[in-house]
């Protein structure tokens, strides 16, 4: 069989021959612009989020004292997602090894964090559960389900994401 690229002989099982393959994972493409927008703008949420937090402490500390352990439970929960989310966007377009467990790792982070974030808010207000307080659990959840399984089976990422950190 002939590379689709260069007529050279493709590998066994692929459609590229291996310097027309090497040229096609080395550099982002494919699905994985999907979970590069989402670091993206999941940081500039994170962000966001912390700066909208650290503009109501004041006032909430004031006039509402009883929701500061929610607050404050919100704002480093968005700091350590914004940190970890920050260094899996570095190491992605880096191309990092470590760029797999990472976003695996910020993934299931996100889905405990909102688990626990509902689950938190539902007690300190005392509702019963309802399915408008799982909104920010399930796209977590699904997000989890979807793209763990493609980032530890999937050729291409391995494929892409092959440099030391050193």
């Amino acid at each position: 069989m002939k590379c689709i690229t260069c007529d050279n002989e493709a590998l066994a099982d692929a459609d590229n021959c291996s310097r027309c393959e090497g040229k096609e994972f080395s550099k982002i493409g494919g699905l994985l612009w999907l979970p590069a927008f989402g670091l993206v703008a999941g940081l500039i949420m994170y962000l966001v989020s912390i700066t909208n937090i650290i503009n109501v402490l004041g006032l909430l500390r004031q006039n509402a004292p009883q929701l500061m352990p929610l607050i404050i439970f919100e704002l480093v929960g968005q700091i350590i997602l914004a940190v970890l989310g920050a260094w899996t966007l570095y190491a992605f377009f880096r191309r990092l090894k470590r760029t797999i467990a990472s976003y695996i790792a910020l993934l299931l982070l996100i889905a405990v964090y909102r688990i626990v974030d509902t689950w938190l808010a539902i007690e300190h207000f005392g509702i019963g559960p309802h399915l408008t307080n799982y909104g920010q659990i399930m796209p977590a959840i699904v997000g989890a389900l979807i793209w763990v399984p493609y980032f530890m089976k999937s050729v291409r990422v391995k494929r892409t994401f092959v440099k030391s950190s050193s």
